[in-house]
């Protein structure tokens, strides 16, 4: 019987979060029919081990959602894979780690319970409160970031090769619905420039655009791509909506690539996971550092929405602030919390 719930728990698992099932708790591991094994660490931290490996055990794959939790479509997406990988339809070669993350803000459809939980993975932090359970005092969000670093340090220690993809859904809607954020490396880790001509591989997922990041930051991605090595990615899927309401389309082709990318042969995974026809770079963050901080511009603020040098586009009780040069608008957001990011500026990178 023990079994049979916790596959259940791994078959349904959107709605294991949402009805809050006590097999949500439980540690354990379920023999899947091919032999492969799939095993709960703690809420919402699972990890899969197939019967097969590849040839060599050095190769890993972390699959990442709901950091904040009304970014429903990657939940879905997460749920319907795992879904995938119970049911053995799903020839998995390599191990996986699959992650949801804000299991409480998850399921009372808010973006988070205390803080941003994709502001805590900083890499001089340290302390590991490790908890298995909701039942703990505190700051959530922090003992949830503690947690997941804790686990996927022990999982991925014997790690050579890893892939993460952190999914997300933006807050407003996109030019490009479908795009990826590279995270900054810090320059004793070597990332190769962006290559049109040499940017496909059999496992690459082709974005609407992908945006690289020009400086440190403490979400999820920076932190595996630069402490682990990761080929990391944060990959916005669409905007925010209700579950049952997102684009089938955009859900279906991210669940077929991730049935490619843990089925691919190769011994290592490659470089490239991500490719696009439209690449841009970070030229500005603006951090909100007042209460009173506003745009001026005509809102919603899509993402790609295109400003002017000298164009006056948010105020606070200190200053303007004005477009240093021509560039794009993303993730503006003048609901963070003081010392947060509000808004993201970068520009078209030409490889011509």
């Amino acid at each position: 019987m023990f079994a049979y719930h916790l596959n259940q728990t791994f078959s349904c698992y959107l709605q294991a979060i949402q009805l809050n099932s006590p097999w949500l708790n439980v540690q354990g591991e379920v023999v899947l029919v091919d032999s492969s094994r799939i095993k709960q660490l703690a809420p919402g931290i699972i990890y899969y081990q197939p019967s097969r490996l590849c040839e060599h055990n050095d190769s890993a794959v972390i699959l990442s959602c709901g950091l904040h939790g009304d970014e429903t479509a990657p939940i879905e997406i997460l749920s319907l894979f795992l879904r995938e990988l119970v049911s053995a339809k799903i020839k998995c070669i390599r191990p996986c780690v699959i992650i949801f993350a804000n299991i409480l803000a998850i399921q009372r459809g808010v973006r988070f319970i205390e803080t941003n939980l994709n502001r805590l993975f900083a890499l001089d932090n340290r302390e590991h409160t490790y908890q298995t359970s909701f039942e703990s005092v505190g700051n959530y969000e922090t003992k949830r970031a503690n947690l997941i670093k804790q686990q996927i340090e022990f999982l991925l220690k014997d790690k050579n090769s890893l892939i993460h993809l952190d999914l997300h859904a933006s807050i407003q809607r996109s030019r490009y619905p479908l795009f990826a954020v590279m995270p900054y490396i810090e320059k004793t880790k070597a990332r190769p420039e962006p290559s049109v001509a040499n940017v496909i591989s059999s496992v690459s997922l082709k974005v609407d655009a992908i945006i690289y990041s020009s400086q440190a930051s403490n979400t999820f991605s920076y932190y595996t791509a630069n402490k682990y090595a990761a080929n990391a990615a944060t990959v916005e899927v669409g905007s925010i909506r209700k579950f049952g309401e997102n684009d089938d389309k955009l859900r279906n082709k991210l669940i077929n690539h991730l049935q490619k990318l843990v089925v691919c042969r190769a011994s290592r995974l490659s470089s490239d996971i991500i490719y696009s026809a439209n690449y841009f770079k970070t030229s500005d963050v603006v951090v909100k550092d007042f209460n009173d901080f506003q745009f001026v511009l005509a809102k919603p603020i899509e993402n790609f929405t295109a400003i002017k040098k000298g164009q006056v586009f948010a105020f606070d009780q200190v200053k303007q602030y004005i477009a240093s040069q021509d560039g794009f608008i993303c993730f503006a957001n003048e609901e963070v919390e003081v010392g947060e990011r509000a808004l993201v500026i970068f520009e078209k990178m030409d490889f011509m």
